[in-house]
């Protein structure tokens, strides 16, 4: 690999030549664990966030058949948007056209987060779990410090 090769993976001149630089930097096992650990911690912040749901609609006032089925679909929502970010990211297995990357790339990140927003106005249930999500509400309810 010449000084131009190495300028041309910095600046991104040479898409092609940048993946076949960093392979020959780290061994193969590096990359393996690098993205088992990036897709794990991925679903473990979807998971988190469910968690965080369900005892937000524990809280609330709401009958029981919505505090199961609304942070069950919004969990379920996190999940299918994390699947389809997956899949539209990975250039590998679903190759894109140049002129269809940025488009889709835009649906995915900011066409799900107004489809949530869409939902939050117009779900009930949603808005009625929402004022139960406020930090006073958490900071009320627990003692803070390790005095107790």
């Amino acid at each position: 690999m010449t000084i131009r090769d190495s300028v041309a993976f910095v600046t991104g001149a040479n898409r092609g030549l940048g993946l076949a630089f960093a392979q020959a930097l780290l061994p193969p096992a590096i990359h393996l664990a690098s993205a088992v650990f990036l897709l794990a911690l991925s679903a473990l912040l979807v998971a988190a966030h469910g968690a965080l749901l369900f005892a937000a609609a524990g809280r609330s006032e709401l009958p029981a058949r919505a505090r199961l089925w609304g942070p069950a679909l919004a969990t379920a929502f996190l999940a299918l948007w994390l699947g389809v970010s997956i899949t539209v990211g990975d250039g590998a297995n679903f190759p894109l056209p140049a002129s269809a990357q940025l488009p889709v790339r835009l649906a995915v990140g900011f066409g799900t987060m107004l489809l949530a927003l869409g939902c939050l106005r117009g779900s009930a249930t949603l808005r009625a779990s929402t004022p139960r999500c406020r930090p006073s509400g958490w900071c009320a309810s627990r003692p803070i410090g390790w005095w107790g």
